[in-house]
């Protein structure tokens, strides 16, 4: 048997141990008490009847990057303890190597075997102490990263107006729209699809956005009906960020089904001899699938982005239907990204075809003006006359909404001058095309003489 040589000992080469100052703060947890009472519970503040229900943005974002600081706080506290516990690990792991040789009688030195014993417990108290506070750490960033990320379950719309005396007129006015909207869209596709004469690329495009206007108030007017009817605001999460889905790809849908319509009448009236060519059936259907592709994948990366985002406690949507702007306006994380995406996209999907569509009439403009009859004239003008009040009246009520919201701080004004561009333009549709429109209405007139005559 022989004596452990001089530096064999633990206590000589490791020194005392000593744990990262992070543990000293951790406050002694009694037995039975939660961590909870010494850091104190976070608390949802409550909103008084008199206080408004919706917090600024700006309140909410600072919520959020303080949520995030104590987040990366806490990672930094899980890394700190876990390197630590890696260093006592190793101190424990010599500690256990000394007691085998005290335990094979490799060492007799008593003086040493009791200072060994003495750090012996004293590194295991501050293991069992540390591993308390570890589990506890992890435990609370398990905790605030579902505060984060907890999944909302519904969102709550607000609608026009809070009154209930005037629930029943928005019903009965809304209803109205609904059907004369989707009644009269469905006699413009089945007009066309009916009437040999019109199976040319301008109404092919015109059937297609009568289809996109029948989609857009459908996934916004059904909604905010049934609410009324059953005296309930609730959307769901998923149900929100769907309808916020369809009405990003109809409404973007409408300005490239639009852009190309205009290019369809620049075709007709400056090239009049290749327009067959150059509008081939071929050439439209692949129009109007590019521009579908691109607007659902626009639709889609904005819907990605919004699941990203986290709410806060007031999920209150002052608006009639679930709108991107609104619902980032509730998020409580940070939406600079989505801020920044939503004027990319309405930079292409809005400001392109808009530029495409000015281009178009400036060209058709000038192309009329070279016609030496008057008659020749007001022909050509008359071709393109339907579509340009469909486009007047499309990008003057988006215009008007923009003005408004700039101009107003109020949300239900904002929501009220919304049904310009949501609403409106899809009625408005049929008629404008019916009454300007001669074919279409010598084609309506023959439908309904037909069927007049059969009853």
């Amino acid at each position: 048997m022989h004596s452990a040589p001089p530096g064999s000992h633990p206590s000589e080469r490791l020194g005392s141990p000593v744990a990262p100052s992070w543990t000293h703060e951790v406050p002694p947890l009694r037995a039975g008490e939660a961590p909870w009472r010494k850091m104190g519970r976070p608390r949802v503040r409550e909103h008084s009847e008199g206080e408004s229900r919706r917090e600024t943005k700006t309140s909410a974002s600072l919520r959020g990057q303080r949520l995030n600081d104590i987040i990366r706080l806490l990672e930094k506290c899980r890394t700190s303890a876990q390197h630590w516990l890696g260093n006592q690990s190793r101190q424990l792991g010599e500690l256990c190597l000394w007691h085998l040789q005290m335990a094979t009688g490799e060492t007799q030195d008593d003086e040493k075997s009791k200072k060994q014993a003495d750090k012996s417990g004293f590194i295991l108290d501050k293991m069992h102490s540390s591993l308390a506070a570890t589990h506890w750490v992890f435990r609370l960033i398990n905790n605030v990263e579902a505060i984060n990320q907890t999944a909302v379950s519904e969102f709550s719309l607000q609608g026009l107006t809070a009154d209930p005396a005037l629930q029943p007129l928005i019903f009965s006015l809304f209803l109205s729209i609904y059907l004369v909207t989707t009644l009269g869209n469905l006699l413009i596709i089945l007009v066309v699809s009916s009437e040999t004469h019109l199976h040319t690329p301008m109404y092919f495009f015109l059937s297609i956005l009568s289809f996109n206007d029948i989609c857009f108030s459908t996934s916004t007017i059904p909604k905010m009906l049934m609410n009324i009817r059953t005296q309930s605001r609730s959307i769901t999460y998923t149900g929100c960020l769907t309808q916020a889905g369809f009405v990003m790809i109809s409404a973007f849908l409408e300005n490239f089904l639009l852009t190309v319509m205009a290019y369809d009448r620049y075709a007709a009236i400056c090239h009049p001899l290749r327009y067959t060519v150059i509008m081939n059936p071929r050439s439209c259907v692949l129009l109007v699938l590019v521009s579908v592709l691109i607007n659902t994948a626009d639709s889609l990366l904005h819907t990605l982005m919004l699941l990203q985002l986290s709410f806060c406690t007031d999920l209150g949507i002052p608006h009639f239907f679930c709108e991107l702007a609104q619902l980032i306006k509730l998020a409580c994380s940070d939406s600079t990204i989505d801020d920044i995406l939503i004027y990319v996209s309405c930079c292409v999907c809005a400001g392109i075809p808009l530029s495409g569509i000015i281009y178009s009439y400036i060209h058709i403009v000038s192309s009329i003006l070279r016609i030496s009859s008057s008659g020749g004239k007001y022909k050509a003008f008359s071709t393109c006359g339907s579509h340009l009040s469909v486009v007047s009246l499309f990008y003057g009520a988006g215009l008007g909404v923009y003005i408004s919201s700039a101009v107003t701080d109020s949300p239900r004004k904002t929501a009220v001058a919304s049904v310009m561009y949501s609403v409106l333009p899809q009625m408005l549709n049929p008629f404008i095309y019916s009454i300007r429109n001669k074919d279409m209405k010598e084609a309506l007139r023959r439908r309904i003489t037909r069927k007049v005559s059969l009853l």
